[in-house]
């Protein structure tokens, strides 16, 4: 009992530490208008070309009314803890329809929930600027 007991708060502290995104995280002065689910491992190689280029996108300019919550699907753990953070902005039922897969970037309207755009490793990243800007157009309008 004990010796499950120690497990499990480790499987838990594991993925408390190792997640990137925390409650201090999700404050914002501006409510954001879309909300960026990215589907992220390390062992993925589409992830970390998304990760590369949505850094560089996003160096291009502040957006005050996005926001993007990286979920990390390294272990069971972190997946876990990927669903409590993805419920917590109200997209748990998308972050379940994946299938835990990774690589992506779901551009999500903050107020209805509903997809607008998805990123991938395909896109550049003034690709990436170009389809923020539509999906912000779209969730303002």
């Amino acid at each position: 009992m004990n010796k499950r007991l120690l497990t499990l708060l480790s499987i838990y502290l594991a993925a408390v530490t190792s997640f990137s995104l925390t409650a201090s995280d999700l404050e914002t002065t501006q409510e954001p208008e879309v909300i960026g689910l990215y589907f992220h491992a390390n062992w993925c190689s589409a992830s970390n070309q998304v990760e590369s280029n949505i850094n560089e996108a996003l160096a291009t300019t502040a957006r005050p009314d996005f926001k993007l919550v990286k979920l990390d699907l390294n272990n069971k753990a972190t997946q876990l803890e990927s669903e409590s953070v993805a419920n917590s902005v109200g997209l748990r039922e998308l972050f379940k329809s994946t299938g835990v897969k990774t690589g992506f970037i779901f551009l999500v309207d903050a107020t209805t929930h509903k997809v607008i755009e998805k990123i991938d490793r395909k896109d550049t990243p003034e690709a990436m600027v170009a389809k923020l800007d539509k999906a912000l157009a779209a969730a303002k309008s």
